[in-house]
């Protein structure tokens, strides 16, 4: 996990908003994303998941 000053990279949301219209829904790449304990890329990773494809122990995961 990286150090707790690493994770967040203070994207500014209205930059991710365009990003997430053109990445589109994308379940590997939202794994991938939440899986870098970086906080950005984490929040990103929840607006591009596709709540269809994620399985119970995903949506566990992300919550605890």
């Amino acid at each position: 996990m990286p150090e707790p000053e690493d994770r967040c990279l203070a994207s500014l949301l209205g930059r991710r908003k365009p990003l997430t219209r053109k990445l589109g829904r994308d379940y590997a790449l939202s794994m991938a994303l939440y899986a870098t304990g970086n906080y950005d890329a984490a929040y990103l990773a929840g607006l591009i998941a596709d709540s269809k494809a994620m399985r119970e122990a995903d949506f566990e995961k992300w919550i605890l």
